[in-house]
């Protein structure tokens, strides 16, 4: 590349330059903080007339075509990706860390929001006409976009979710105002707000746009100027027709100069020629640029570049910068089911920049394997990562899959996987044996089935002769009830895609079902004679179900009815037990000890209470805590309580047991026959005997 002027007076300056600080580059002019830069391969597939370039958290790269009404989608490294046609002279794009895409269309004047997959979400503000001409879109760290309105000379904010938060700026020359801003870029260390606008100025044919930068300090709402630097002109340094800016982590603000199709670097280091902040330009003499409009820098250190005129996107790479390119980019394996896993294949991974390049690759299709999963590479470094298939559980098909390398910068690259599985003839495999209870659902699983199966064949109760199929499913599973007890064979046969057949026999080991016996007594204490109702809520398959109550536990029926009342004479403290018989003769028996307390006096108080001005009184314990409030007490009588009591509210009360009827004095202890559980809380118990 040979050094260039932008008008011949300059001519032996630069020369001079060139000679004398040896300032000649293969890819790049570069003083003082000048960086060193590489033209790398550019994006023209597909690219007709680019008007402006953003890129994502993963550097996929996103074009607008204001000429041809779309958006154009690349990977990292240029591949086409997709496109979004229907736009309405789109001039500026812009993509958020979530992949939230926001265009800026010039014939209607509005914003349009897509998600990552390009499907519309809605419009910033008011939608259309909310701008005159959105010609620079750029999003700070909280995920508040920024529209430049070129004609309106104003900045508008809108919050992420797209609604209107305020507006900056008015139309005049002075400093901290706008006229006709072009590009607007956000520094994501700084937080500093950069805009590139063209202040109205007096030249030999009149008034003519001119060009300025304007960098701010943004807290809020409020905006503050820290500065202005750039001047138009003719000669280089001085800014003609700038249309996009850029800024890099050093600092350094690039910007696309249209008039004379290259890139301008500038710095407030920098001093090139008696032109403050002008460190000087990124150009190709070779490859020249035409008519540059948008820019954008990815976090590898590239710079991507609208080239109007020529239909590309150029890309440099600023010294140093990674580029990791892969080899190939899509991968196709086949084999046969239940064969041999195909060879693995290798994509070569390579750096193509200055600096050490770290990446990772990762997968998730369970069936693609990676030979490594990290790996560091040296500038122009090369590594091939193996790629494989681990086929084990896959029925015949077709598999697309994706193996994503990423690089540390977020560059992400997509390697598009398929494996086709041949399939074998069908092999049955009807699963069990099974077991289950009579009455109830089991389920009959062919899962392990294989050979591209489409039909499955159940025969439930098979005798050895009949062929009939009490099911018929495309599904490897199928639920069934047995009713009776009993060894069953079971007949399954499976059909595949080619009407190719196979059979086999399984088995099921259905056992009896038990009854399950269980009741209620109520009320369960007080004083005789004691009438107690019994509320039976057994239940059994095998109906109808009889009944033996014996509600002293004394060995003897006492009752046969379903739900009997049985009064009890004497006090004390009695046992209950019922045995359930089923229809089969299965049998289940529950005892309750000490259930039932009789006392020998007349007591017109409930067995609890919460003590208190008033009292508050209760049949169980239970009760009366669920009930209680913070610091409260419990009392219960000197009886003997069957309950299962559970301590698990977040407070604090006490327990006194013992008392007599009348809950004056103390006279012996409260048992309590169950269990007690203390889960939350704080209880403090006296008088009390836990059974």
């Amino acid at each position: 590349m040979k050094l260039e002027r932008i008008n011949n007076t300059h001519l032996l300056i630069s020369y001079f330059l060139m000679l004398c600080f040896f300032l000649i580059k293969d890819e790049c002019f570069a003083q003082i903080v000048m960086p060193d830069c590489a033209r790398l391969n550019p994006i023209s597939s597909i690219v007709n007339s680019p008007t402006d370039v953003a890129l994502d958290a993963f550097e996929n790269v996103y074009v607008v075509e204001s000429v041809n009404n779309r958006l154009l989608k690349f990977s990292q490294s240029g591949q086409y990706v997709t496109t979004l046609i229907g736009l309405q002279k789109p001039i500026s794009v812009a993509v958020d860390n979530a992949g939230i895409i926001y265009i800026g269309n010039k014939n209607i004047g509005d914003v349009e929001v897509y998600n990552a997959d390009l499907i519309f979400l809605h419009k910033l503000g008011s939608g259309n006409g909310e701008f005159t001409q959105p010609s620079s879109i750029d999003i700070d760290n909280n995920g508040n976009v920024y529209v430049v309105d070129y004609i309106q000379n104003q900045v508008e904010v809108f919050l992420p979710d797209g609604s209107y938060h305020y507006c900056f700026g008015c139309p005049s020359n002075g400093s901290g105002q706008f006229a006709y801003p072009s590009s607007i870029v956000i520094d994501k260390t700084t937080q500093q707000i950069l805009i590139l606008d063209h202040p109205i100025i007096s030249g030999p044919s009149g008034t003519l746009k001119g060009a300025r930068i304007q960098v701010f300090q943004v807290s809020g709402s409020n905006w503050t100027l820290l500065t202005s630097f750039g001047e138009y002109g003719d000669i280089e340094g001085k800014m003609n027709k700038p249309q996009g800016i850029e800024i890099d982590e050093s600092g350094r603000i690039y910007v696309t100069e249209s008039m004379y199709h290259i890139i301008y670097v500038y710095h407030s280091d920098c001093n090139v020629n008696g032109i403050a902040n002008y460190c000087g330009k990124i150009t190709d003499i070779a490859n020249p640029m035409r008519t540059p409009m948008g820019i954008a820098r990815s976090n590898s250190n590239r710079l991507f570049i609208a080239s109007l005129q020529t239909g590309k996107v150029e890309i440099y790479g600023i010294v140093p910068y990674t580029n990791m390119q892969l080899t190939p980019l899509s991968l196709n394996f086949q084999g046969q089911q239940y064969g041999n896993d195909p060879s693995s294949q290798n994509v070569e991974i390579r750096n193509n920049g200055t600096r050490t390049l770290e990446w990772t690759a990762n997968t998730d299709d369970n069936w693609i394997t990676l030979s490594d999963i990290s790996g560091s590479l040296d500038a122009t470094g090369v590594f091939n990562l193996g790629i494989g298939i681990n086929m084990t559980g896959l029925s015949p098909n077709i598999y697309a899959g994706t193996v994503t390398v990423r690089s540390d910068s977020g560059a992400a690259e997509d390697i598009a996987v398929t494996l086709n599985v041949l399939s074998n003839p069908p092999i049955v495999n009807p699963g069990g044996a099974y077991s289950a209870i009579e009455g109830q659902s089991i389920l009959l699983n062919a899962s392990n089935s294989s050979g591209g199966l489409v039909r499955y064949q159940w025969d439930i109760d098979f005798d050895g002769i009949s062929d009939s199929y009490e099911y018929d499913t495309a599904s490897p599973t199928q639920n069934h009830v047995y009713v009776s007890q009993g060894t069953y064979a079971i007949k399954l046969r499976v059909t595949d895609e080619g009407y190719n057949t196979d059979e086999a026999i399984t088995s099921a080991a259905i056992s009896d079902s038990i009854p399950s016996a269980n009741f209620e007594g109520d009320p369960v204490n007080g004083a005789g004679p004691l009438t107690v109702n019994f509320i039976n809520t057994s239940t059994g398959y095998d109906q109808p179900l009889t009944y033996e109550w014996d509600f002293d536990d004394n060995g003897i029926v006492d009752s046969t009815d379903q739900n009997p009342i049985h009064s009890y004479n004497d006090p004390g403290t009695y046992s209950v037990t019922l045995t359930v018989t089923d229809s089969d003769g299965s049998i289940n028996t529950l005892n309750r000890p000490y259930y039932i307390t009789v006392s020998s006096e007349t007591c017109p108080n409930l067995p609890v209470r919460i003590a208190g001005a008033v009292p508050e009184y209760f049949n169980t314990l239970q009760g009366a805590y669920n009930s209680a409030t913070e610091g409260d007490t419990i009392q219960s009588r000197g009886i003997m309580i069957t309950e299962n009591p559970e301590f698990h509210l977040n407070k604090t009360v006490t327990l006194e047991g013992g008392y007599d009827c009348d809950y004056l004095s103390v006279t012996g202890n409260t048992t309590i026959n169950g269990t007690t559980n203390a889960i939350d809380g704080t209880v403090t118990i006296s008088n009390f005997i836990l059974n």
